[in-house]
């Protein structure tokens, strides 16, 4: 895993994150880690990124995060990426690439995070890699965190291996 500092645009510096194949941009003061946020294995966790520094409880289950939920401010953002350890071709085949353009719901938020809030699962592919991409915002996030979770899901890229 590599980490580089570069200025963005609006002045706040940005880090990069690259490993296993996978690499964004994210503030400076966001925290990265590629540790497991639950006892999921499959999908595997790739790495969480979160506006503040955040650690598995045993309350963390599967796809369920109670635990972080707790830890997470009202005004606090998550993005995590899981990749699928064994993808089957009808996945692969039923699954696009990572979609460009964000769309947060209602409807779309984690198990054990705050409501109401706005987030987004996302099913993607690439070549035979298959991955779930969770992102959540919480309901007093700043028009600048979400500009943030914005600009990192934007900068995201998977490559094949």
């Amino acid at each position: 895993m590599a980490l580089a500092v570069t200025p963005s645009r609006a002045g706040t510096e940005l880090e990069r994150f690259d490993g296993l194949g996978i690499s964004f941009e994210y503030p400076s003061t966001w925290f990265v880690t590629t540790e497991r946020l639950s006892n999921g294995w499959d999908p595997d966790y790739r790495f969480a990124a979160s506006t503040v520094p955040l650690k598995r409880t045993r309350d963390d289950e599967g796809p369920c995060l109670p635990g972080i939920g707790r830890q997470l401010p009202v005004s606090g953002a998550l993005v995590f990426l899981r990749e699928a350890r064994s993808s089957t071709r009808r996945a692969r085949s039923q699954l696009g690439p990572l979609p460009r353009r964000l769309r947060l719901t209602r409807d779309a938020v984690m198990c054990g995070l705050h409501r109401p809030a706005l987030g987004a699962w996302i099913g993607f592919r690439v070549a035979r890699r298959v991955f779930v991409l969770g992102v959540h915002l919480g309901p007093k996030a700043t028009k600048t965190t979400e500009r943030e979770l914005r600009r990192l899901v934007a900068s995201l890229e998977v490559r094949p291996r």
